[in-house]
């Protein structure tokens, strides 16, 4: 196992701006040796680092020692903010999830990220209905909701899969017009709570 860079070593990589991670002209201590140093400073050096993963964190990914490692880069902000990685869950607080500013991360329970989902984990599943017909569901949270009865358990299949993409397109969505984590006029953020009450603030 690939031992993770110290928090000194990351910020020695990465400048964390504006919720996004953006690659430093790091030393020649990083390289095997200084031609290799020369050509990573001036082809990435100020470039934003990072990519959308499938589930739309943001990862970052380096080379120390030879062995790539890959590393999710709300972890790594929060390693280069408070000098030490985190312990448990790191949650976006507005559930954006490439929104990486400080202010937007807190180090959670697994449940307390699970509350804080834009749509709880959905579970889909075909069950068989009637004889020859398929009863597709998803389960999003403690709920189950009937999509609908198909003639075959493809059918099922693919109509539930396009459900599923469109419930979470939505939840990203709404997620981005929301203000959790964002800054109020007195200094604070926004908090899931804020928006439970309906407290609106410019």
């Amino acid at each position: 196992m690939i031992e993770r860079p110290s928090p000194d070593y990351l910020r020695e990589c990465f400048q964390h701006r504006d919720g996004a991670l953006y690659w430093r002209e790091r030393p020649a201590s990083h390289f095997i040796n200084p031609a290799v140093c020369m050509a990573f400073n001036t082809k990435t050096a100020g470039k934003k680092a990072g990519k959308l993963n499938g589930r739309g964190y943001v990862t970052v990914g380096l080379r120390i020692d030879g062995k790539a490692i890959s590393m999710a880069a709300h972890r790594v902000v929060w390693a280069m903010n408070y000098g030490k990685w985190p312990e448990l869950h790191i949650d976006h607080i507005n559930r954006v999830r490439d929104d990486n500013r400080i202010k937007n991360l807190r180090e959670v329970t697994p449940v307390e990220n699970s509350n804080n989902s834009s749509w709880k984990r959905v579970h889909p599943c075909v069950h068989p209905a009637r004889r020859g017909q398929f009863s597709a569901q998803v389960r999003a949270g403690d709920k189950s909701i009937h999509i609908g009865v198909f003639s075959s358990e493809q059918d099922a299949n693919s109509y539930r899969l396009m459900v599923v993409a469109e419930m979470e397109k939505l939840a990203r969505h709404l997620a981005k017009k929301s203000n959790i984590g964002r800054p109020r006029k007195d200094g604070q953020t926004f908090s899931p709570a804020d928006a439970n009450k309906g407290a609106s603030h410019e």
